[in-house]
């Protein structure tokens, strides 16, 4: 047999081809596409959310505490001012600066006793980044407190590191007495601790507890664990309440009432949609007390709070 001319060929292929582009879409064979390839749509990027973030919500705030004790314990009042230094999109580098009165306990109020019995401050210099997507943020940050009585001024440097998550906050600081820690005259030493504490919603809208383990010491030789636990009800985004106590074999048990009031806190309009206003909240306000800001001098009662 005598083959076909190479053009009859190719003409009875080219109508070959054709009618099979005719038939019904299922039945057409697969071809790969002679078109240019679309690039396929890239893998999701864990960071692509953190993308969306930004911390402009983080302005300068104010903070009011008033810590209410038992009549053996110290009455405080504290103001404390945060002031953010650099903002990144998911982070900042902030500073804080409180300042605090201790009244004198009611049981040993007397004539001619002040009415306040310590005066003291405290600053921290701090750096928190938001993790998960906004959804929590880790922190460290470190610093000096001071505390005057009578005359007698009492120093410590203080570390301290958070990480917070949308199940659980925890904190832990370190502090170190410095210079002078114990007077004669007065019979007290300052007492250097490790406290570390782990927040958890109880379930209950706006309220949450706080467990924590503390240990105390001093240059003398006095020493002490202890423990402390915490209820927290939000009122607002302004106002929260707490109701703690705890107890050290140095200093027994303590109880404290305290009110927490925020001037300022972050608009919600303005914090970015990834991030649960909670997180916001605490990722744009000061370093709480946790045991350690505040300066405590061994026979006083442990009133911690926050």
């Amino acid at each position: 047999m005598i083959p076909k001319r190479p053009s009859q060929f190719a003409a009875r292929c080219c109508l070959a081809w054709l009618a099979l582009l005719q038939l019904p879409t299922g039945l057409q064979a697969a071809e790969p596409s002679t078109a240019p390839a679309q690039a396929a749509a890239p893998a999701p990027d864990p960071k692509t959310s953190e993308a969306a973030l930004n911390t402009s919500f983080v302005v300068p705030v104010q903070m009011f505490k008033l810590t209410l004790t038992s009549a053996s314990a110290s009455n405080r009042l504290e103001i404390n001012h945060f002031q953010p230094l650099s903002h990144k999109s998911d982070a900042i580098l902030f500073f804080d600066n409180t300042v605090y009165a201790k009244a004198r306990p009611l049981g040993e109020a007397g004539a001619g006793l002040p009415d306040v019995e310590t005066w003291g401050e405290s600053f921290r210099l701090g750096y928190r980044k938001l993790i998960q997507g906004g959804r929590g943020y880790l922190g460290v940050n470190g610093g000096y407190d001071n505390a005057l009585q009578q005359g007698y001024l009492y120093q410590q440097l203080g570390i301290g590191g958070e990480a917070i998550l949308p199940w659980v906050a925890i904190v832990a600081t370190l502090t170190q007495g410095i210079g002078n820690t114990y007077y004669q005259n007065l019979d007290k030493s300052l007492l250097s601790s490790f406290n570390i504490q782990a927040s958890f919603s109880t379930g209950i809208p706006n309220l949450s507890i706080a467990p924590r383990f503390y240990y105390v010491h001093d240059r003398q030789g006095s020493e002490s664990p202890g423990g402390q636990i915490q209820l927290v009800y939000g009122v607002n985004r302004f106002l929260s309440i707490s109701l703690a106590t705890n107890y050290d074999t140095l200093n027994g048990q303590g109880e404290s009432l305290q009110f927490h009031y925020l001037f300022h806190p972050p608009n919600p309009k303005q914090v970015p949609a990834a991030i649960p206003y909670g997180i916001a909240s605490g990722f744009s306000q000061a370093i709480g007390n946790t045991g350690s800001r505040i300066i405590r001098l061994t026979g006083s009662a442990p009133a911690y709070a926050d």
